[in-house]
């Protein structure tokens, strides 16, 4: 079997046994994530223009079925790269932990009593859905289950040399609405697995792939592309036309 490495610092993410920082290079990441044939770990790229890696532990384990399906998706990263270096990083594992400040599972209160702030763009209506704090040159945010156990299930570490709502905000004046398709299906992969990350690790099952709906859901994407919406509170669909 193959023994995950350390980072360079010993200051960053924590995911089981990897040790995962911002400022890796392409070559120390992948040698921390130290994936396996039972693992799926894919390149491809954001709508930013990053390089990104997708790693899921387990994601093509095929002993795993029935009631184990579910530990295809528990630990999931996403990394950004720029310059084959480490600029971003996403995680949803448990266990998980950024430099001794938070954890999978940190009460929102406690985050916000050791001096991290609410972000005012991520909001579930009134609660806050994720707190930010700069650690040693990283702006880190730990996102919230502000309408469940408001609790940490996801926690994000971003190079203070990029704007973290560049990262991370669509507006019609940064990012172009027209992605390939590559980068299309990325997203919508992403999407999924992240999706799934947080359900069992709410204890909830994952979802499959249903085809139709993806379908339905791309087609959809691509009226909300020709109308010029930017923004989900804008888009809008009757159940006639979902069904």
């Amino acid at each position: 079997s193959v023994t995950p490495t350390a980072a360079p610092s010993s200051s960053g993410l924590t995911v089981g046994n990897r040790q995962l920082s911002v400022g890796m290079t392409k070559t120390a990441f992948n040698n921390a994530l130290a994936s396996k044939s039972t693992d799926v770990k894919r390149e491809e790229k954001s709508p930013q223009g990053f390089d990104v890696i997708a790693f899921r532990e387990n994601g093509n384990n095929s002993s795993l079925s029935g009631n184990q399906y579910d530990q295809k998706y528990s630990t999931y990263i996403l990394a950004y790269l720029q310059d084959n270096e480490v600029i971003g990083i996403t995680a949803i594992a448990p266990g998980m932990s950024y430099a001794g400040e938070v954890s999978y599972g940190t009460p929102a209160s406690t985050l916000a009593s050791n001096g991290w702030t609410s972000v005012d763009w991520y909001l579930a209506g009134s609660a806050a859905g994720a707190y930010t704090k700069t650690i040693k040159g990283t702006e880190v945010i730990a996102f919230v289950d502000a309408l469940g156990s408001n609790q940490v299930y996801c926690i994000q570490a971003f190079s203070d040399s990029f704007l973290v709502d560049d990262m991370t905000k669509v507006s019609e004046t940064t990012l172009q609405l027209k992605y390939p398709a590559e980068v299309q299906t990325a997203m919508a992969t992403e999407s999924g697995e992240l999706l799934n990350a947080y359900l069992v690790n709410q204890g909830q099952s994952a979802f499959r792939i249903n085809t139709k709906l993806s379908a339905a859901a791309k087609s959809y994407s691509s009226e909300i592309v020709s109308a010029g919406i930017i923004d989900a509170i804008d888009a809008s669909r009757s159940s006639s036309d979902i069904r």
